[in-house]
Formats: C-alpha cells, structure tokens, sequence
C-alpha cells in the first residue's frame, strides 16, 4: 500500500509489482491470487504483476496464468534460488510455444 500511495505521489500512474524479494517469491496461482488479494484492498494507482521464474513452475504456467501476469522475472544469482540455464531455456521455449499457438 505504502509504494503505490509513492508511486502516486512520484507521478506514476502504473506500478510493476516485483515479484520476488528475500522471504517471498510470486512463483504460482496461490501466490498471484494473494498478491492480488493484497492489492485489491487499497489501490491507489494501476498496477502489473510479474511472476518468478523457477525450476519448478515451468510447466505450472499455464495459458490462463500468463495472461494473468505481465511479466516474467528470471533471477540470476538470486539468494534462495537455484535456476540453472536449461531452467531458464526451458520456460522461453514455454513461452514460444504458447506465442505459437495465437497465430
């Protein structure tokens, strides 16, 4: 609530929601509904929500959550996870797959 009354303040009219710090990561559906759970209460200015690439949500992705999330946030030596380069190649040849699929 505190940075969207700031980004407001700062003259922005749109905020990205970061979706990863040191306790909690925006990784899956659970998490985006939370988040926007949270969100929801008090918005104060437009706002778009990223989501972290792991390991283990490669294939958790599906077509409903990335229209979902406008964003995605792929950590490169990031504390508490462990996404190795076939992880990374994995998720974009996800998302050519998915970009295929409209046209």
């Amino acid at each position: 609530m505190e940075a969207a009354k700031a980004s407001v303040s700062g003259g922005f009219a749109t905020a990205l929601v970061i979706p990863y710090n040191e306790s909690d990561k925006l990784v899956d559906r659970a998490t985006l509904d939370l988040v926007r759970a949270n969100i929801s209460r008090a918005p104060y200015c437009n706002y778009a929500v990223g989501i972290t690439a792991t390991a283990a949500n490669v294939n958790l992705l599906d077509e409903e959550l990335q229209a979902d999330v406008k964003a995605l946030f792929v950590p490169f030596d990031r504390k508490g996870l462990d996404l190795s380069l076939s992880a990374i190649a994995s998720h974009f040849s996800a998302l050519a797959r998915e970009q295929a699929n409209y046209h």
